[in-house]
């Protein structure tokens, strides 16, 4: 819980409270520059201790990086799986990534408790068991801060975004950009709550141009989203855009994938890096719909290639037979991302 005024905020960096009004030091959430510097103090006041991060996606893997890197021992607990917008086999190589890591990676387990004492997190309970801890990061993900507008006429989606045209005009003389707004998915052309500093900045700069007496508009968003995890001698780069493949199938599309491994390099060069990439497809119309990637140094930026050709509404043979660029130390002679569509297209 976050507080909506500066006494409430600060009071949220350092406990969190029950129903009961108790408050436990040592929790707390990591959503802003505030948080992340009094994360910094708590890493040095319990160096060394035992931290659980609860959630499992960008921010809870960046934070339990953090964690290691300063001596502490990490567990990640998630009610479902780790980086969850992933397909399951994708989703189950960053597990494995993060496991080789030293990270004590728990799936399935809802947060159901803490055990306190003293007024102090000292462990956190779940459906899979209660896990020891001196500190608890609540990486849960966010909600759009619009409470506020409860009983208003302004448009609001399910995530309680609100919903700006291009220009980012929500109603006459309202404007809005940011974590407070969905954005239109470009790949299902429907509401979509991505909260991303892209977007943010994105949408932003449309509303600063348009109330400036200009007009530019921000064009929606393909859920292009890449972060890492380096610890221990563990290189991981985890990166997605368009839809996985449960998504697309709730909109009705036919999907078909394929997972290819190769090298960030040509084998015989020393930065050569394993790479695993998951390209979708729908059946039919060979329309590219998304593509994952998890591997090692060099892997994650090759999806921005990928979310090009989303944008252009590319088929899977096109991104096969695009001219990429190649030279050993960077690539092999038929690109990773293009040997990956290819075969995908070889298989429709």
């Amino acid at each position: 819980a976050t507080g909506a005024h500066r006494l409430g905020r600060e009071w949220a960096l350092d406990k969190t409270q029950e129903p009961d009004g108790a408050t436990y030091d040592g929790v707390g959430p990591v959503k802003d520059l505030d948080d992340g510097a009094a994360w910094l103090d708590r890493f040095t006041d319990a160096a060394g201790g035992r931290l659980v991060v609860a959630g499992g996606s960008y921010i809870g893997i960046e934070m339990a990086e953090a964690a290691l890197r300063r001596g502490f021992k990490v567990t990640l607990v998630t009610r479902s799986r780790v980086m969850s917008s992933f397909d399951p086999d994708m989703s189950d190589r960053i597990v494995e990534g993060l496991r080789r890591g030293g990270v004590e990676v728990v799936e399935n387990a809802a947060v159901t408790g803490l055990g306190t004492s003293e007024g102090r997190v000292r462990s956190v309970g779940t459906d899979s068991g209660s896990f020891a801890c001196d500190l608890l990061v609540l990486a849960l993900g966010i909600r759009p801060a619009t409470g506020f507008l409860d009983g208003n006429v302004l448009e609001r989606g399910p995530s309680g975004g609100l919903r700006p045209d291009p220009r980012g005009v929500v109603a006459p003389g309202v404007w809005a950009a940011g974590d407070c707004c969905e954005v239109r998915h470009r790949m299902l052309d429907d509401w979509a709550y991505l909260p991303l500093g892209t977007h943010a900045n994105k949408l932003g700069r449309a509303v600063g141009e348009n109330l400036g007496g200009g007009h530019l508009e921000f064009d929606g968003a393909l859920g292009t989203a890449i972060t890492r995890f380096v610890e221990d001698g563990v290189h991981l780069e985890i990166a997605c855009t368009g839809l996985n493949t449960a998504l697309a199938e709730e909109t009705g599309l036919e999907v078909v994938s394929l997972v290819t491994e190769g090298t960030t390099a040509s084998g015989y060069m020393p930065e050569a890096e394993p790479i695993a990439i998951k390209v979708l497809a729908e059946k039919g119309t060979r329309r590219l719909l998304g593509v994952q990637v998890v591997g090692g140094r060099g892997a994650g930026k090759r999806i921005d290639a990928v979310a090009a050709c989303l944008w252009g509404e590319m088929t899977v043979d096109d991104l096969a037979w695009m001219d990429l660029s190649y030279a050993p130390p960077f690539a092999t002679a038929w690109e990773v991302v293009s040997l990956a569509a290819r075969r995908l297209a070889e298989r429709l």
